[in-house]
């Protein structure tokens, strides 16, 4: 495979590598929960911000299955339904932001050649508000979200629409869900320490960064990124 800029495909998670998403989902998880307590479904136990980032970027089967895996699937759905709509609220009043020098980061890859796709977990409704939000468009090519495929995990997502990207692909993000992407694929992947994911879920990750700004140097800087990947080729 040539590893020419304009024949190489970056897939990008959102939530924790180009979102700053903790900002909303917080709120918006602790809004459910104490929906939850209210009917007496949910015990009044308090989370706190590094507790409940454990579920970003998780599907919404994993999350449930991990905080309130006995709640009946009706309540899991409302609850769930509670936090996206806050999630959307938040977002559309401009609570929602990026991580600092992430537009400007996703500017200059492209402008290097490199094709950007966004790749995540979340809701369709989710990624549209943030695609107009944010004007995303200007980066990303192509845009998947997992509740727009018959598919219950991010690396069978990635199995459904790789092909509509030929060339090489890298995968990044924050996440074990990112990693098993590479993994599976014996891809190159780009670890971000930033987010949300801890270090025995990058562990397996090509190289790892520590902000997004990072990104500049490893792939648009130097005209032999490939070497940065070596390893995974």
């Amino acid at each position: 495979m040539k590893w020419h800029r304009n024949n190489v495909t970056l897939f990008f998670d959102y939530d924790g590598t180009i979102h700053e998403s903790l900002g909303i989902y917080a709120p918006a998880f602790r809004l459910a929960q104490k929906h939850l307590i209210r009917l007496g479904l949910a015990p009044d136990t308090p989370y706190s911000d590094q507790e409940i980032s454990r579920w970003l970027g998780c599907s919404t089967k994993e999350m449930w299955d991990s905080f309130l895996p006995d709640l009946p699937d009706g309540y899991k759905k409302q609850a769930g339904n509670l936090i996206g709509d806050e999630m959307l609220r938040l977002t559309r009043q401009g609570g929602a932001v990026l991580y600092p020098g992430a537009p400007d980061v996703l500017s200059v890859l492209k402008n290097s050649g490199f094709h950007l796709v966004f790749l995540s977990n979340c809701k369709h409704s989710y990624m549209e508000a943030h695609r107009d939000v944010f004007h995303l468009d200007r980066y990303f090519e192509a845009f998947y979200c997992i509740e727009d495929f018959p598919v219950i995990t991010k690396t069978q997502l990635y199995e459904k629409v790789e092909k509509n990207h030929p060339g090489a692909h890298v995968i990044i993000g924050d996440r074990k869900h990112d990693m098993e992407i590479a993994k599976t694929f014996h891809l190159p992947s780009v670890g971000c320490f930033y987010g949300y994911g801890t270090e025995e879920e990058l562990h397996m990750a090509s190289c790892t960064i520590q902000a997004i700004d990072e990104l500049i140097p490893l792939f648009a800087v130097t005209g032999s990124f490939r070497q940065n990947f070596r390893k995974d080729l």
